[in-house]
């Protein structure tokens, strides 16, 4: 049996503790001789997982196929992005071209814009053949002529053209997107001033109203009435480019009346019976 006395002095001999033994120390990787071998090799001699080529992310081949997959989509929705875009434009064009009509239509009723000579011929007390022949004059009506650049001042009129300035600077250029410059067309007799309040008259007359882009006037081809006789086509609402500049982008037919005209008089122009 070994006394406490025996066991310390055991211990003391053989460089031992008598505390406990103490546990070996892990190696580091340079003395397992590690250091030099691939991550791959090291991996394994360290006893980790290493990853297979199917868990290591993406491929060559599948970044090229998910961006062909994305370039097909894109090119698949593109042209609709611009239809959508040139839509919206040019409904902000019918929209500023409105605006311009009923701007000049008030400014004539109330007598703060002066409408220019008739250049229609137009039937004193037509039947309603003869209206209808009337409305044909004013379509078949020319639209203006264009020298490659557009200078009018605003709420000024200009070789028969009317300016609605758009953009705040005064005038209307040729190479503005918002000025809007308006075709008056009166009907009456030809050459003579309507008949208003402000003339003596009260039988009124009828007025069509052409409005266009100004940046229509930036060639020398002359514009077109509201009806495209060469194409067949008409100014439209929604549009897929830049739209048909020479065309109009509102055309508006209206009869201007003063407070005293009757009804009487206003049946007897249009080719009614009151």
């Amino acid at each position: 049996m070994i006394t406490p006395k025996k066991q310390q002095h055991l211990s003391s001999h053989s460089g031992v503790s008598s505390v406990g033994l103490t546990s070996p120390q892990p190696l580091s990787y340079k003395e397992r001789g590690l250091s030099s071998l691939p991550t791959k090799e090291r991996a394994r001699g360290l006893g980790l997982r290493t990853l297979n080529s199917s868990e290591s992310g993406f491929t060559l081949i599948e970044s090229l196929l998910a961006i062909i997959v994305v370039a097909i989509l894109l090119s698949a929705i593109a042209p609709v992005i611009v239809l959508s875009t040139a839509t919206r434009v040019q409904a902000r064009r019918v929209e500023l071209g409105s605006q311009a009509a009923r701007t000049y239509i008030d400014g004539i009723r109330s007598g703060r814009i002066t409408p220019p000579l008739a250049t229609v011929a137009t039937t004193k007390n037509p039947t309603k053949a003869q209206v209808t022949d009337d409305l044909a004059k004013f379509s078949a009506v020319k639209g203006p002529n264009s020298s490659g650049s557009l200078s009018i001042p605003n709420a000024q009129y200009k070789d028969g053209l009317y300016c609605i300035d758009g953009d705040g600077d005064g005038s209307c250029l040729h190479t503005s997107l918002v000025d809007m410059v308006v075709q008056p067309i009166v009907g009456g007799t030809v050459g003579v001033a309507p008949i208003t309040t402000t003339t003596g008259g009260t039988e009124g007359y009828p007025l069509l109203v052409r409005v266009y882009r100004a940046d229509a006037f930036s060639d020398t081809t002359a514009l077109k009435p509201q009806t495209d006789a060469d194409k067949g086509t008409k100014q439209a609402t929604f549009t897929e480019g830049l739209g048909a500049r020479k065309l109009p982008v509102v055309a508006v037919t209206t009869a201007i009346a003063s407070t005293q005209t009757s009804f009487t008089q206003l049946c007897n122009r249009l080719g009614c019976t009151p």
